[in-house]
């Protein structure tokens, strides 16, 4: 976003490159232990001040780090200076609520993004994904016939429900259909509960390491399906498959619109279908109608979530509070 502002001192806890624009200043505030983080507390207190000298042509933007918000934010409130926070997370802490008070304006991909509901100053913006990377995978039509799910594997993100459909489908098909988990387990006794699971239901399901990132715009175009259970928040990576070409199994409202599938069951008179239809649905289609329907996936969540959208949004949005 650099090359929309004179300036742009980047304050962060440690810079993973020492490449940027010469408009950028870098600063790290470092953590871990103790001392370290009371040498970063100081450190914000003299950014503070020297915000505070150039009050007048600054503007803050607050991503994902919470913290430093609630604790400076009354200042920056105080000396009319605007804030925008980025958020994009299910926890609703007491830091967020207290910091969110100071915001001139909440940025987010979608509104379920964002937990603490009902406020005005929630805008979405996009997941602000590099749509490149994905352009030439959409249109792979040699995939498996399967369901690939990236991330963390979590009880929030309701795992169990896609097994329970997939057994279903399989019962009455006869079709077998496989289940890719890629992704660091955070809880051990959920994944072998779905271990279990998904054995007493005959359905195959493969717990699968975290792999590089470049790596997956590919490796989400071998599969037919993704699958998004996460009540709370639109899985960024459920964006990427769809963008990749896979269709997107759920049954929640926000992840329906972003992606485009809402108007996919519209189109086929389907009205809050279940994920058991859902597949049976996209079963049934020719090869001609399965490409058709991909583009116009692809269309709708570039649309919504490519990277310079998401960055235009933003600028605006930091222009806006400033002016």
């Amino acid at each position: 976003m650099s090359k929309y502002f004179e300036y742009t001192t980047v304050v962060c806890v440690r810079a993973t490159s020492s490449a940027h624009s010469p408009n950028i200043d870098v600063i790290e505030l470092g953590g871990g232990s103790t001392r370290n983080r009371i040498n970063a507390l100081m450190r914000l207190a003299r950014i503070s001040l020297q915000v505070f000298a150039k009050r007048s042509e600054s503007v803050i933007f607050h991503h994902m780090l919470i913290q430093p918000l609630a604790m400076f934010g009354w200042f920056y409130k105080s000396i009319k200076v605007p804030q925008v926070l980025w958020y994009s997370h299910s926890a609703k802490s007491l830091t967020l609520r207290v910091g969110s008070i100071f915001c001139d304006a909440i940025v987010t991909p979608s509104r379920d993004c964002f937990p603490i509901k009902g406020s005005k100053r929630v805008i979405e913006v996009g997941h602000g994904i590099q749509v490149a990377l994905f352009e030439e995978e959409w249109n792979r039509s040699k995939r498996r016939r399967d369901i690939v799910i990236v991330g963390r594997i979590s009880r929030i993100k309701n795992l169990e429900l896609i097994v329970d459909a997939v057994s279903r489908y399989q019962d009455i098909s006869g079709v077998r259909i496989e289940i890719d988990l890629i992704g660091p387990i955070l809880d051990i006794a959920y994944s072998e509960y779905l271990a279990e699971l998904s054995a007493d239901k005959g359905v195959v399901l493969r717990f699968i390491p975290a792999q590089n990132p470049a790596m997956i715009p590919s490796l989400l175009s071998h599969y037919r399906y993704s699958y998004n259970g996460n009540p709370k928040t639109l899985d960024k990576s459920a964006v990427e498959a769809v963008l990749a070409g896979c269709f997107l199994l759920t049954e929640i409202e926000p992840a329906l619109q972003l992606t485009g599938m809402k108007k996919v069951w519209s189109d086929m008179n389907l009205l809050n279908p279940s994920l058991l239809q859902q597949l049976s649905s996209v079963e049934s289609l020719d090869e001609e109608r399965v490409i058709h329907l991909r583009r116009q996936l692809f269309e709708t969540a570039k649309r919504n979530n490519e990277l310079t959208g998401t960055i235009s949004r933003i600028v605006s949005v930091l222009t806006r509070v400033y002016s």
